[in-house]
């Protein structure tokens, strides 16, 4: 079988307006999204499981300078499990859970400040 990747539309929400402002393509076919909960500015990010050509991938969003009227795109992109299913996110230990749907598995990230 010839399998593809499809991938993802990302629409960013104006908060003010409760309007689409834009529409971009995602990395990949987006599975799950989940995010830090806690108040320590140094650990809010946002992060999006998707399912690539050469297997799972976790890409990590943050703040931009200007606070969040705008996902900026973080450098570091994890390799996890194919086909993600679910991501919970521990504010408390910092530390990242996405499932494997496909292997059966648990990808474990230590979050970092940067």
């Amino acid at each position: 079988s010839d399998a593809r990747v499809v991938g993802s539309k990302w629409i960013e929400l104006d908060t003010r307006t409760n309007g689409a402002s834009t529409f971009v393509d995602g990395p990949g076919d987006a599975r799950a999204i989940g995010w830090h909960a806690g108040s320590d500015a140094h650990y809010r990010r946002v992060y999006v499981a998707t399912q690539r050509d050469v297997g799972g991938a976790l890409t990590i969003y943050g703040p931009p300078s200007h606070g969040w009227t705008r996902l900026s795109r973080l450098s570091a992109e994890l390799r996890i499990g194919a086909d993600p299913g679910a991501i919970t996110v521990d504010s408390a230990a910092h530390l990242i859970y996405v499932t494997s749907t496909t292997e059966k598995t648990i990808s474990v990230i230590v979050q970092g400040t940067n």
